[in-house]
């Protein structure tokens, strides 16, 4: 085989190297793409149940737990983000909008199976400071009020007005591109203190 041989099969092996490469980069990218494309938001991936709301205060704070059973309709366990991931948000009755508790927590140690409902706590937390008021105040009794009540009438008239101000809370799970409706099915007179 002379040299014009030679170059034409390493010309033909180039080639077909240059293209297996090309092949390769092309099929990578459009898998890296494929696994990193944006992931349509879920409203049905998991339910929530309202099942018991609760207050407790200290240090000037009162902390309130919203209790709703949630269910997993996915096929995979579900963990709850970090609050760093996932954000819960209520619904401003009048505005039509969402807007994001900044002390709100919730337990995102729990894994919930598929097909598997657990209750889940959401605290938020309200600084009375921002309020205008302290414990004190909310737990001064009014002339003819008794202390066998579990609550004030001032406690009382402080959280029906912020839970006013809640038309429901939603949860928006930001990895898993969740987004939970977690019904207002609450009044105050449910509150365990």
């Amino acid at each position: 085989m002379n040299l014009e041989g030679w170059k034409r099969i390493f010309i033909r092996a180039a080639g077909f190297g240059a293209g297996a490469i090309l092949m390769l980069v092309v099929c990578a990218g459009s898998l890296y793409w494929w696994s990193n494309r944006p992931k349509p938001w879920s409203d049905s991936a998991i339910s929530a149940t309202y099942t018991q709301i609760s207050l407790h205060e200290e240090n000037e704070e009162v902390q309130v737990s919203f209790e709703y059973s949630l269910t997993n309709h996915t096929n995979a366990p579900y963990s709850l983000p970090t609050t760093y991931s996932g954000a819960l948000m209520r619904r401003i009755p009048k505005e039509k909008s969402f807007e994001k508790f900044d002390t709100g927590s919730w337990d995102d140690t729990l894994v919930i199976p598929p097909g598997q409902s657990f209750n889940v706590r959401f605290n938020v937390v309200y600084k009375l400071s921002e309020y205008g008021t302290t414990t004190a105040e909310l737990n001064t009794l009014e002339p003819g009020e008794d202390r066998k009540k579990e609550a004030s009438q001032a406690l009382v008239k402080f959280m029906n007005r912020r839970l006013n101000e809640v038309d429901g809370l939603v949860f928006y799970d930001y990895v898993n591109h969740y987004r939970i409706e977690l019904p207002r099915n609450w009044e105050f007179k449910d509150l365990e203190k």
